[in-house]
C-alpha cells in the first residue's frame, strides 16, 4: 500500500487508522516526500476551511475551572489503612483540569508556532525593501510591507515552493532537472515557473503578475470557484481580484512593475485611487480623498521620489490638489477657489 493524496486527505481529516498513520510517518522520513506532504496539506486546507477556535472564551472557562467554579461537590476525605489522608474527588478533578489545560496550551503554542517551525520568514516593514538569495540561487527582492515564507525542510529536493504576501520581484534560477518553482499568493493563486524573471504583487484586494522573460503558468480559482490555468508569455500582464475575476494585458517592459527598486514610480493611465491604495498598503499611510470623483482621475508618466511623501507632493501639484494632514491621515481635496 502506497501513500496517496487520498490517504493523506483521510489523515488530515482525522480518520486515518493507526496502521495508516505509521505508514505515513515512515513515508515522511524521505526528504523528497516532505515537500509533497505540505503541498497536499496546503491544497486540502484551501478546500476544507478549518475551525477557528474561540481561544479567549476557552481560556476563561479553563480559569474558572481552576478557580473551583462548576466543580463537582468534593467527596469525603479518604484515609488509607496506614492512617494517611488520601486525595479526594475535588483534588483529582482539579488535577485532571490542570493536565487538560497543559495539553491545550501546548497544542495552542504548537499551532501558533507551526509557521516558525516549518518556514523561514523574511519580512519588510512599511517603506522598506530587502534583497535575498534563496538556497537554490534564485534572487528575490521584497517591497515594503511584504513577507516571504521559505520551507526550512525539503526546499529544492523535489519542488521549490514559497509563499508570498505583499510584493516581490523573482529572478528564478534554472535547475538541471528543470525543477518547478511555485509562488503561492493570496487569493488562492499559484505562479509556477521554470526559469524566469517576473514580479508579483499580492494584496488583500487582488494579485498582479507581470512577466519579463521566460514562461509562467498561473493556477487560480475564477469567479465560479473552478480551478483554472493560464500560461503567460514575456510581455504579458495579469491581474486577478479577490473574487477571481481576471484581467489580461501587455506591457513593453516588465521593469515598470518593479520600478520601486530604483525609487521610481511608473504609471500608465493609472487611477488616482489605485495609486493611493498602493501607498497605503506598501508604506503604511492613511490617505483619503475628500471627493469620490477624484478617484477616477488618472496618472501617466515616471516619477522619481526618494520618499512616498515626495511622490505625494508631486502628484498633488500635478493634479492641482490640496494636501491636508488630520492627525495621522492625509486628505487630498480640490482647492477652494474664491469668486
Amino acid at each position: 500500500m502506497t501513500v496517496t493524496k487520498e490517504l493523506l486527505r483521510t489523515y488530515f481529516s482525522g480518520q486515518a487508522t493507526p496502521f495508516q498513520k505509521q505508514m505515513i510517518a515512515d513515508w515522511l522520513k524521505q526528504p523528497a516526500n516532505q515537500e509533497l506532504y505540505f503541498d497536499w496539506l496546503e491544497e486540502w486546507e484551501r478546500r476544507v476551511p478549518q475551525y477557528a477556535p474561540d481561544v479567549d472564551t476557552a481560556v476563561d472557562r479553563f480559569r474558572q475551572r481552576l478557580d473551583g467554579q462548576h466543580l463537582p461537590a468534593s467527596a469525603p476525605e479518604q484515609v488509607s489503612d496506614s492512617g494517611q489522608r488520601m486525595p479526594g474527588r475535588q483534588f483529582w478533578s482539579r488535577m485532571w483540569w490542570v493536565a487538560a489545560g497543559t495539553v491545550l496550551i501546548v497544542g495552542l503554542l504548537g499551532y501558533i508556532a507551526q509557521d516558525y517551525i516549518w518556514y523561514k520568514t523574511y519580512a519588510t516593514d512599511y517603506g522598506q525593501t530587502y534583497a535575498l538569495v534563496l538556497p537554490d540561487g534564485s534572487a528575490v527582492t521584497l517591497n515594503g510591507h511584504s513577507s516571504l515564507w521559505v520551507p526550512r525542510f525539503g526546499f529544492g529536493e523535489s519542488l521549490r515552493r514559497v509563499r508570498l504576501s505583499g510584493e516581490a520581484v523573482f529572478d528564478v534560477k534554472h535547475t538541471v532537472s528543470s525543477q518547478r518553482f511555485v509562488v503561492h499568493t493570496l487569493n488562492n493563486l499559484d505562479v509556477e515557473v521554470l526559469g524566469t524573471e517576473f514580479s508579483v504583487n499580492t494584496r488583500p484586494y487582488g494579485t498582479q503578475v507581470a512577466l519579463n522573460r521566460g514562461k509562467v503558468k498561473l493556477h487560480y480559482q475564477d469567479t465560479d470557484r473552478q480551478e483554472r490555468q493560464l500560461v503567460m508569455k514575456p510581455g504579458d500582464w495579469i491581474a486577478v481580484d479577490e473574487q477571481g475575476a481576471l484581467k489580461r494585458g501587455s506591457h513593453k517592459d516588465a521593469k515598470q512593475f518593479a520600478a520601486w527598486r530604483e525609487q521610481r514610480f511608473e504609471f500608465d493611465n493609472t487611477p488616482l485611487q489605485e495609486v493611493i491604495t498602493m501607498l497605503n498598503e506598501t508604506y503604511g499611510y492613511t490617505i483619503k480623498l475628500a471627493d469620490d470623483k477624484l478617484a477616477t482621475r488618472t496618472l501617466t508618466g515616471t516619477f522619481r521620489a526618494r520618499t512616498p511623501e515626495d511622490l505625494l507632493e508631486a502628484l498633488a501639484q500635478l493634479l492641482d490638489l490640496r494636501m491636508e494632514r488630520q492627525n495621522k491621515t492625509i486628505v487630498l481635496s480640490t482647492p477652494v477657489t474664491n469668486l
